[in-house]
């Protein structure tokens, strides 16, 4: 598809996921509309720098927080990365705004785009369908379409009034990495005859400072009573 100017697009992510999953998309974009043909800007992580997007604030240092003691300590942080998208977006008037994830921060910017006239779709929808179903409100008036990763949201998303669309789980495009249980587990010097567990905390510093004690703590337990058990814990990017 050819385009007689540059299509400019405002992505907002806030989580390490999203910065995962979001970078796909701009290397989709990349693909089919070439470095010339579109730009993509706003804030996001190192997936989505190393996908080609003009990461103007980075996730490590304006998002990651989660819960309310970790929002209010660090407001006037978010509070700025808020006014600097809002200031962006107004500066170089981009043609979409994509918001991926991230429903706490991105339901509420949506708000002030709609307010602006910009085309708004959210990728990776919140899971009004779990908690907090007076989000669909929010979304119904704010978000011009939403591309949903499992169906089942499609179906619920329209039946509340919201334009949803079902694309897709980015994880099922993703080639299958085969690898060695056994050599693996030795080259982070751990048994490959012993039992595995994955200690996952979280990819947000305070998730992380929440989680992970109580999770060690509770691997203890379990390594009290079976005798042959050991742990792994992945560390996302954002932390």
């Amino acid at each position: 598809m050819a385009l007689n100017k540059k299509l400019k697009i405002l992505l907002i992510t806030g989580e390490a996921s999203g910065d995962e999953h979001a970078s796909l998309v701009v290397q989709a974009l990349k693909d089919k509309y070439s470095d010339d043909g579109v730009d993509v800007f706003g804030m996001g992580g190192d997936k989505l720098r190393e996908a080609g997007m003009n990461v103007l604030l980075d996730i490590q240092k304006y998002a990651s927080v989660m819960g309310l003691v970790e929002v209010i300590k660090k407001f006037r942080i978010i509070s700025k990365a808020y006014k600097a998208l809002l200031k962006i977006a107004k500066e170089r008037q981009p043609d979409i705004v994509i918001l991926v994830d991230y429903p706490g921060f991105n339901l509420r910017i949506a708000r002030d785009f709609k307010k602006q006239g910009f085309k708004i779709l959210y990728f990776i929808s919140p899971q009004v369908w779990a908690w907090k179903k007076g989000r669909v409100k929010t979304m119904r008036k704010n978000i011009d379409a939403v591309a949903t990763i499992f169906p089942f949201e499609e179906k619920f998303l329209q039946d509340h009034g919201v334009n949803a669309r079902f694309v897709g789980h980015p994880f099922c495009n993703e080639k299958e990495i085969a690898i060695d249980k056994g050599q693996y587990l030795k080259s982070i010097g751990l048994k490959k005859n012993k039992k595995t567990i994955v200690i996952l905390p979280g990819s947000r510093k305070y998730e992380v400072q929440e989680l992970l004690i109580p999770m060690f703590k509770a691997y203890l337990e379990l390594r009290a009573k079976i005798k042959d058990i050991q742990a792994i814990i992945p560390i996302a990017n954002t932390i």
